[in-house]
């Protein structure tokens, strides 16, 4: 009885916890459109859920990623949506989904506030 006790502890303890790869996972954005010219402040970012991500990277930049003068945003979430009130200029909104092992790339669009 003993010796099935420990080999059932054993089964337990050496359960492994998987972590779905998410390493080419895609990320659909969805909002606002890629280019798009607005005099609307407050912009609602909306992206598609990707299975396996836990959170979300999610990136502000003005007046682009390749050459940052304000990085506005950078927090990790765990939604597929964010509101944000931005002031007049151009800028770049990038997201990436993240778990607790793999992260994918960086899907970026570019937006400009009049």
């Amino acid at each position: 009885m003993i010796k099935y006790f420990i080999i059932l502890i054993f089964l337990f303890s050496c359960t492994e916890v998987i972590v779905e790869d998410i390493s080419d996972a895609i990320v659909s954005l969805i909002a606002p459109s890629d280019s798009i010219v607005t005099t609307h402040k407050l912009q609602n970012f909306i992206w598609e859920e990707v299975q396996g991500a836990e959170n979300y990277r999610f990136s502000i930049a003005k007046p682009s990623f390749d050459s940052v003068e304000l990085m506005i945003l950078d927090t990790l979430i765990p939604f597929t949506n964010i509101q944000f009130n931005l002031d007049s200029g151009r800028y770049q909104w990038r997201v990436r989904a993240q778990n607790s092992a793999y992260f994918g790339a960086y899907f970026t669009r570019t937006l400009t506030i009049r």
